[in-house]
């Protein structure tokens, strides 16, 4: 009996292992059955064909996940169009930013340029961006009040939330006066701001309370032949 009862409690703890290591396709049926908009329908606005999810010509509303995640990872690709701006939202209003940082005014600040935390903390000397029209690599790290943003293969901004460096930024932005801003656990959303993007491999992985994230390279990715040396950061 207790045999069977310790081989029933292994079992189970490997699958809840297991399950804390599963990454999910958000969009692995290349349609929207894990999303949805203020409007309930897509109606050809967003377009998901061959992985490549589409925001279409005409201004629709963001997609919203029908999960709301706390601790988390989320890697995807973006291309944003000459001069777009979009940003992926998290935990009730973080925002990863993207952003055609060259064209668009945005681009200018820092705090508000691409794969910044937007209005709050800017991304740091590591940051390479593709330019608009050409695929970027983007990740999130979100667990505990432990936040990263990665850009390219690099790691671009790390910030602990109730950190110095925290609080500055908040108190600076216009989530101030927001209690608990960035601790609550939401939906992501991927904004429409009227640019056409383009979004594919969007994977989600939850974390446990306890649990690290993947760790990846954190160097300085190698910069493309003929990529502009524009790093959307303020002088």
């Amino acid at each position: 009996m207790k045999i069977t009862l310790s081989l029933f409690i292994l079992i189970t703890s490997l699958h809840a292992e297991q399950a804390s290591e599963d990454t999910r396709d958000l969009f692995a049926e290349n349609n929207f059955s894990q999303w949805w908009t203020k409007q309930k329908k897509h109606s050809g606005k967003w377009t998901a064909k061959k992985g490549i999810i589409s925001r279409g010509s005409e201004r629709t509303g963001g997609l919203t996940s029908k999960v709301k995640p706390l601790n988390f990872e989320l890697s995807f690709e973006w291309n944003i169009a000459k001069g777009g701006n979009s940003g992926i939202k998290y935990r009730g209003g973080l925002e990863y930013q993207l952003l055609d940082d060259e064209r668009h005014i945005r681009g200018k600040t820092s705090h508000s340029s691409a794969a910044s935390l937007y209005n709050i903390i800017p991304p740091n000397e590591h940051k390479i961006l593709k330019a608009a029209g050409q695929w970027n690599t983007g990740r999130i790290i979100a667990n505990g009040n432990h936040l990263e943003h990665w850009l390219n293969g690099s790691k671009v901004l790390e910030v602990k939330i109730h950190s110095k460096e925290w609080n500055k930024g908040l108190q600076n932005s216009k989530y101030k006066d927001q209690a608990g801003f960035g601790t609550k656990a939401s939906s992501l959303h991927l904004q429409d701001h009227g640019a056409n993007i383009h979004f594919r491999k969007v994977h989600l992985r939850l974390l446990l309370p306890t649990q690290k994230a993947k760790t990846q390279e954190s160097k300085p990715a190698k910069r493309p032949k003929n990529l502009p040396t524009h790093h959307g950061r303020a002088n």
